[in-house]
């Protein structure tokens, strides 16, 4: 039970709670600036500043002078406004506080429009009609796909495709009210479609540097090849892009001290409990070690 509620009873065989017993303190009314009494607890929480309800209800319906901002104008508001609030007189004033909006040109239509200065940049269509023009401009997948791809003059060179950053580093563009990863139409364009549980692999990922997913950007059908996801994992070892030894972010071992570790137990200096205790590690990593089942890239 929580230490701030009192259990007073049960019912239907749960507990009922209340809240602690709060102290009073004497406030005045802040606007008939009667005195009367109230608990510590609704002052904590902003009530209590109101000696009744229709103090409070008044209060609310007071109002107050004050003078705008922009044309100096008085006018007046409600005097529970917060602060920050009612600081001109009409929509008017306040629009024209506003920044100056900007001027783009429509990528559709070519005509000019306004946009307001908050808008991003990358705003390019003066309305819905003209988005949705611009996305079926393609008549069929293949038009859209040889309008964003750069086809390189080397056949064996990377092929680009322009688009947004998709999930996991892969291209994706929108065509027909959906989001196509570049590679796999580039597949099925030159192809076929992709076989029942088979994936995209790219044999161009052994070109570039460990941890590089610029790979993934490629659409060149030479570099596609369909295969299993353990011909995936197979590459990914073979490239040399599989996370081993010391590079592995969770190791608790170095090469050093693995070659340590099969010496001294070869030699018969040490049990796999004592090399455990030693480095703060488990008896089954070591004996795994030792006997060649991981750590089998050092000899």
């Amino acid at each position: 039970m929580d230490e701030g509620l009192v259990q007073t009873g049960k019912r239907r065989g749960l507990p009922r709670l209340r809240a602690p017993w709060s102290p009073r303190c004497e406030r005045h009314c802040l606007r008939c600036g009667v005195a009367f009494r109230t608990t510590e607890a609704r002052v904590a929480r902003g009530n209590g500043r109101f000696c009744s309800r229709a103090c409070q209800d008044l209060a609310r319906r007071q109002r107050e002078a004050r003078t705008c901002e922009r044309c100096g104008a008085a006018f007046e508001v409600k005097a529970s406004l917060p602060e920050g609030k009612g600081r001109f007189c009409s929509r008017a004033c306040l629009a024209a506080t506003w920044p100056a909006p900007r001027q783009l040109t429509c990528q559709t239509c070519g005509a000019d429009f306004e946009a307001k200065a908050a808008t991003p940049a990358t705003k390019r269509f003066c309305s819905k009609v003209c988005h949705d023009r611009f996305q079926r401009r393609f008549a069929t997948l293949e038009e859209a796909f040889w309008a964003r791809a750069s086809v390189a003059n080397d056949p064996d060179r990377c092929w680009g495709i322009a688009g947004d950053m998709g999930s996991g580093g892969y291209t994706v563009f929108r065509w027909a009210g959906r989001y196509r990863y570049g590679h796999r139409v580039s597949y099925r364009l030159h192809h076929g479609p992709l076989p029942a549980g088979h994936l995209i692999r790219h044999t161009c990922a052994g070109r570039y540097a460990p941890g590089d997913l610029t790979y993934r950007k490629c659409c060149n059908p030479a570099h596609l090849v369909s295969g299993t996801y353990a011909d995936n994992s197979h590459d990914t070892v073979t490239d040399g892009r599989s996370a081993k030894g010391e590079g592995h972010g969770r190791a608790k071992a170095t090469e050093a001290l693995v070659r340590e570790w099969r010496r001294r137990y070869a030699a018969g200096e040490a049990s796999t409990y004592r090399l455990a205790r030693e480095v703060g590690v488990s008896k089954t990593t070591v004996l795994n070690v030792v006997t060649g089942r991981t750590w089998k890239h050092v000899v």
